[in-house]
């Protein structure tokens, strides 16, 4: 019997709860962060920094890192500290940022 994968939600049903990226791995969380920086012209990239032993990325100018074990990407948004952060507010803090 040959099973098929459910299709993935779409980015914009989930796109206002915590950005749970699909994949196995943190290479393809990244991966997906990569696409999205790429769709609204920002860059995704390392800043040589980590956070609870994640590597951090400038995702535009904002500080992000990927949680593989619990699929999430945390973001530094305001003067606050890393929270788990929808793919929305990541995508507006960064253009809201570029604009700055």
């Amino acid at each position: 019997m040959i099973t098929k994968n459910p299709p993935p939600p779409s980015a914009g049903a989930d796109a206002a709860t915590p950005a749970a990226l699909l994949g196995d791995d943190e290479v393809s969380l990244r991966t997906s962060l990569e696409q999205l920086a790429a769709s609204h012209d920002l860059l995704l990239m390392p800043t040589g920094g980590r956070h609870d032993g994640k590597l951090v990325f400038s995702f535009g100018d904002v500080p992000v890192y990927v949680d593989p074990d619990k699929k999430i990407v945390c973001a530094r948004l305001g003067k606050g500290g890393f929270q788990p952060a929808s793919l929305v507010a990541l995508v507006a803090a960064a253009t809201r940022e570029q604009g700055a």
